[in-house]
């Protein structure tokens, strides 16, 4: 406990010694200079993770931007390969319909005598 001067004498608390109050100076600092170390390393850890926050918001970018390349990859191979097989089935059918034009032969009917295509 420490005590205070009035009027040059010494009023209630314990009297330091010099050592003790030099002692106690020296805690003040260093506890002083505990806080500013912790106060820079705080804002460092801070920085750190601002940093840090940062690199993985672009990894995620990257990350997506490469994803969606992918996929708008595959969407137009399928989009590619559905065109491919509609004009195949265009072109079957297509076939199909002159195959049965050729099994076709004119005929008349008799009582009409109009010419028509029937199968043969």
């Amino acid at each position: 406990m420490k005590g205070t001067y009035v009027d040059e004498k010494f009023s209630g608390g314990v009297l330091l010694t010099h050592a003790k109050m030099l002692a106690a100076l020296e805690r003040k600092k260093t506890a002083k200079a505990d806080k500013e170390r912790a106060k820079k390393r705080k804002a460092e850890e801070k920085a750190c993770a601002i940093v840090e926050k940062e690199r993985a918001k672009n990894a995620l970018a990257r990350r997506k931007a490469l994803e969606k390349a992918e996929r708008d990859h595959s969407k137009a191979k399928q989009a590619e390969a559905k065109a491919h097989a509609k004009a195949d089935r265009e072109r079957e059918k297509e076939e199909r319909r002159l195959m049965r034009l050729q099994d076709k032969k004119p005929r008349k009917k008799r009582k009409t005598g109009i010419v028509a295509w029937v199968d043969v």
